[in-house]
């Protein structure tokens, strides 16, 4: 049964839920990711190590 307050206080159920903050972590990870691989690409597509990586098939974070 849903109690009134649920109903008018929907961005604090969303901001306190545990999925909700799971995926907003997500996002920033992939985030994260995409700027590292934005990176890499801009030294020419090469890793720390030298090795050359297609970071496009790879690494590609998807849209959120």
């Amino acid at each position: 049964m849903r109690r009134n307050s649920d109903v008018l206080k929907p961005e604090f159920l969303l901001e306190n839920s545990l999925e909700a903050r799971n995926m907003a972590h997500e996002a920033k990870l992939l985030k994260l990711l995409d700027d590292c691989c934005l990176r890499v690409r801009a030294w020419g597509g090469k890793t720390a190590h030298g090795a050359k990586v297609r970071f496009e098939e790879k690494l590609r974070a998807p849209h959120v």
